[in-house]
């Protein structure tokens, strides 16, 4: 049975206009979470659907900052750029790994073989949460009221699955 989240949570944010038609927002952002919602692959379908489930963690941190711009081009042309840096982490592995405890004192290089003792560096985060994301679109306001988009987006690497057993 799935807790309610709950959350600490600090932000702050800034919005500059140079110009009158630029627009440049940043904003930075801490957030201590309880009983974290998380969702997780927990199985693979015989066709190779993905199977995914809900569950809590006790506690994860998840912190910050996000960089935007926009602009008119030209009359009914906008263009906006938006870049997220994100680290979002279960306290409780980064714990383990930081007292060496089972299971995630020892990680295991899939390629060779090899196990050595887990580092704080070894943790990216939780699974399917990249580190840097940038989006950028140009809208279009065509007459009667229809927009035109052409977006564009890029998302850092991420974990995804346990592919070396270590459980991260």
């Amino acid at each position: 049975t799935l807790r309610p989240e709950r959350s600490n949570s600090y932000n702050a944010g800034l919005v500059f206009n140079p110009t009158k038609n630029i627009k440049i927002e940043a904003s930075a952002f801490y957030h201590r979470l309880y009983d974290f919602i998380n969702f997780i692959q927990v199985g693979t379908k015989t066709n190779g659907q993905q199977i995914f489930s809900y569950q809590n963690l006790a506690n994860a941190t998840n912190k910050g900052f996000e960089l935007s711009a926009s602009t008119d081009l030209v009359k009914n042309l906008t263009a906006n750029m938006g870049y997220q840096f994100l680290i979002i982490k279960d306290q409780g592995i980064t714990d383990q790994i930081k007292q060496g405890k089972y299971p995630y004192n020892k990680i295991r290089n899939s390629n060779t073989g090899e196990t050595r003792s887990s580092v704080s560096g070894d943790y990216i985060g939780l699974e399917n949460r990249s580190k840097h994301m940038l989006n950028a679109n140009i809208n279009y306001l065509a007459p009667w009221g229809i927009t035109a988009t052409l977006r564009a987006n890029y998302r850092g690497r991420y974990g995804w699955g346990d592919d070396n057993n270590n459980q991260y």
